[in-house]
């Protein structure tokens, strides 16, 4: 599920309005034997949703459609209140290691940032950040998705992330700022 969610992750936090589909949303199954009755690839995900499993699992804060959706909107709204990822906003994907996918959204006006980070792999990894590198000067930076506190140290941030870990970045004296919706 980890690795799911990491993988939404990186599609929320790249430019443009991002698309969520009901059934990445609820993390249905594939519906394979659909799709090689109709011979259509898309019926892969038009599986049947019933309302009632949906909210029975609802009520269970362990079951998967619960998680994902817990931390899916968490995302979402995330995202939302933050200008950085407003669809005019720039971005630029940064080659920090191969173990994680890194964009630095900014905000159209040029004032907010945030430094998405996702661990893509099933091992922990470490990662030294040169500041001068993100054009950014912020010495304290705050996880919105965490809520974890980084502090630069000689113009480079450490940071280390878990497997399949996401980390929203932002310099804390840019977190007081107001959504773009």
């Amino acid at each position: 599920m980890k690795r799911y969610l990491a993988s939404r992750s990186i599609a929320l936090a790249l430019k443009g309005v991002p698309g969520v589909y009901v059934h990445g949303a609820l993390g249905t199954a594939n519906n394979y034997d659909l799709a090689d009755k109709t011979g259509l690839n898309r019926d892969i995900n038009r599986s049947m949703i019933y309302s009632d499993v949906v909210e029975r699992d609802l009520r269970d804060p362990d079951s998967k459609v619960s998680l994902l959706l817990s931390y899916g909107s968490r995302l979402n709204l995330t995202r939302t209140q933050n200008r950085s990822f407003h669809p005019r906003g720039s971005q630029k994907v940064l080659d920090l290691s191969s173990d994680v996918f890194a964009v630095l959204r900014t905000s159209p006006e040029g004032d907010e940032h945030v430094l998405a980070i996702t661990n893509v792999t099933p091992r922990k990894t470490h990662l030294e950040i040169r500041l001068d590198e993100l054009n950014v000067k912020a010495e304290s930076w705050q996880d919105l998705i965490g809520g974890k506190h980084w502090h630069a140290k000689g113009g480079k941030i450490q940071i280390h992330l878990q497997p399949y870990d996401v980390a929203w970045l932002k310099p804390a004296a840019e977190v007081e700022g107001k959504g773009w919706l």
